[in-house]
């Protein structure tokens, strides 16, 4: 159990890959007019993908107007026809990640003031699909086999067959992966291409080197090139890993597997009885440093991949990992048989070879399943990643925070954890990185002595108060702690924030220095500035950049190509960013107040300059979305113009 026992000995980190950020409008919204197009957008860099979808919620019918477009490289956007009539809508959004993931996820809104909150009449395809994991199973079994054939086999023509068939089987699983993912301009789909072209000379070189001799190289250059494509096309590049490390391990751990599987296809399948007894000792020695790499570099991919113990048993990543691990340790457990009881009986017993393939048929299926593990690991999200989820339904949202409460709220990795503290009572809420309710449960105390909360919902816990506490911590099933200190008084704070709300929008200028997180990992930081009455701009460090000017709007991903697009509805800036619904502002620190705008919901805790009014520092927690914003240079000259 090495990959297993290593990821329950050390906490793990989470890693983020196209998670989404925000859609506009927002899922649930209500809006006054219609919309010319809904926007996703995601934290890394997304394609369009089939299953993409806008309905007219009685009707069933589409109001796509157009093809679904990718702006700035992060933005989904799907444009809309003129003029939608009052009623509720669906969107389904379908993109595929720089990995080659699909992801799927739905929404509802509604056009027409006054009118109930919708819910989706779509559904989200699920992420493992069948066939996807037959054809990943297919060419890396061929790859796999292609390259560590090649490392025991001495030419002849049960040779030269395998060698084919193992290429074969690459090829044809690597040109049906790409039709089939509809990945095009992805990191996967280079990779996988180069695969199959690789594939494709390989099988070719290894039908036609008897006659012509001088190709044979190019079998080995193919089986090489093939051995890599797996760590290139799968998470081994996913942002925020440390790449070094996980390339680096990744290539030994493929590595490993084609030696261990290469070399039993070639003793089971392209092997004569005579050649038997040397062919068995190189694979053995070979097998032998296989299975210690495996374990070590096995157990490093769970660290990294894992977020925490509990999921090796609660998501199906973390199954898949565990139908892994049994499987290798029954492979040990019959390669310590051959090579302990029938290697050393090859030279003196002629039967001794029939028992061994027959033991080595055995390892080679037992391997083949660990390979179809592998297959269903590389299709599916890692574990510790933030999801992309399809909207629940809306039994699992929490309840709505009481009112009349003091609001606080902190990030705990990927989830929103908020108290509401009252003179009676206190609720805990735990939103999971959807939008859906957290679950597995949590653990509260209170001024350091353990509660026992009450279930109040989804994702809701309460806790009758004898008097106010000064402290809270809250510790989710699988998360650390948070805690919170409340202050001894929190008087309202309503007069303090309507006059912040009226200065800020009085404003001519404003620039933002944004810092936004989704989940652990680093946060993206971002510099923005806002011209009355609709002029906006951003910028992050690495070039990618949006300008809005009225109904127009430029966006670029790096450093390339701005590209044209619409702004629908214009911007009304500057605008706070919770909405007008913000209720139960309570002043918790000299010019500190904080707030909960329950329509996301979101909780606020903002500084403000006393002479002024306006913020000065403002801390957003929501559902995988973790934002922290300074504002200064209030109405200094600034000018926002289209790009040249």
């Amino acid at each position: 159990m090495a990959c297993a026992l290593l990821a329950a000995a050390w906490p793990g980190s989470a890693w983020a890959h196209a998670s989404l950020v925000k859609t506009e409008p927002a899922d649930g919204a209500v809006l006054a007019s219609s919309p010319a197009q809904v926007r996703v957008l995601f934290d890394d860099d997304v394609r369009p993908a089939t299953g993409a979808d806008v309905v007219a919620n009685d009707s069933r019918n589409s109001v796509l107007h157009g093809a679904p477009r990718v702006v700035g490289g992060r933005t989904l956007v799907l444009p809309l026809r003129p003029r939608l009539a009052d009623g509720d809508y669906t969107v389904r959004w379908s993109i595929v990640s720089d990995d080659g993931h699909r992801e799927q996820g739905v929404l509802a809104f509604a056009v027409g003031a006054g009118r109930a909150a919708p819910a989706p009449v779509l559904a989200a395809e699920t992420e493992l699909r069948r066939q996807d994991v037959l054809l990943r199973t297919l060419f890396l079994l061929g790859a796999l086999v292609a390259a560590g054939a090649l490392l025991q086999l001495r030419g002849g023509p049960a040779a030269r067959g395998l060698l084919f068939v193992a290429f074969a089987l690459a090829a044809g699983g690597g040109s049906a992966l790409l039709h089939a993912a509809g990945a095009g301009g992805t990191r996967y789909a280079l990779a996988l291409e180069v695969g199959t072209i690789a594939a494709l000379v390989g099988a070719t070189a290894a039908a036609i080197w008897p006659w012509y001799p001088f190709v044979r190289p190019l079998v080995w250059v193919a089986a090489a090139v093939l051995l890599v494509v797996p760590t290139f096309s799968g998470h081994a590049l996913d942002p925020g890993r440390p790449r070094l490390l996980t390339v680096v391990v990744d290539l030994a751990h493929v590595g490993a597997a084609s030696a261990w599987l290469g070399g039993l296809a070639a003793l089971a399948f392209a092997t004569r009885a005579d050649e038997g007894a040397p062919a068995a000792r190189r694979l053995s020695r070979v097998a032998l440093v296989s299975v210690v790499v495996l374990a070590l570099t096995g157990g490093v991919r769970a660290l990294i991949e894992l977020d925490r113990v509990s999921q090796l048993w609660t998501t199906g990543y973390g199954r898949a990992i565990l139908v892994k691990t049994a499987l290798f340790a029954a492979l040990i457990g019959i390669g310590w048989a051959n090579r302990s009881r029938l290697l050393p009986t090859l030279a003196r017993a002629g039967a001794a070879f029939s028992r061994l393939r027959r033991n080595v048929l055995a390892e080679t299926g037992l391997l083949t399943g660990v390979v179809v593990a592998v297959a269903v690991l590389t299709a599916l999200r890692p574990a510790g990643q933030t999801v992309v989820a399809g909207r629940a339904a809306p039994a699992g949202r929490p309840p709505p925070p009481p009112r009349g409460a003091l609001h606080l709220a902190r990030q705990d990795r990927d989830l929103a954890v908020a108290i509401a503290v009252r003179r009676d009572v206190l609720t805990a809420t735990l939103l999971g990185p959807d939008g859906n309710a957290f679950g597995a449960g949590a653990d509260l105390s209170i001024d350091g002595k353990p509660a026992a909360p009450a279930s109040c919902g989804a994702g809701c816990l309460s806790v009758p108060l004898a008097g106010r506490p000064r402290a809270v911590a809250v510790a989710p099933d699988g998360y650390p702690p948070v805690e919170f200190r409340v202050p001894a008084s929190a008087p309202p704070a309503t007069a303090l924030l309507t006059r912040a709300e009226q200065a800020f929008r009085a404003l001519e200028t404003v620039t933002v220095e944004e810092s936004i997180a989704s989940g652990p990992r680093p946060p993206q930081r971002s510099r923005q500035l806002m011209v009355a009455p609709d002029r906006f701009e951003f910028r992050l460090a690495d070039g990618t950049a949006g300008i809005v000017v009225g109904g127009r709007r430029w966006d670029r991903v790096g450093r390339g190509a701005w590209q044209l697009g619409i702004q629908a509805p214009p911007l009304r800036l500057p605008t706070p960013l919770w909405s007008r619904a913000r209720r139960d502002a309570r002043l918790i620190g000299p010019n500190r107040v904080a707030f909960l705008d329950p329509r996301l919901p979101a909780w606020f805790d903002v500084s403000f300059d006393p002479r002024t009014g306006l913020p000065l520092e403002l801390h957003m927690i929501a559902a995988a979305h973790f934002m922290s914003d300074r504002y200064s240079r209030f109405d200094r000259p600034t000018r926002i113009v289209p790009p040249r």
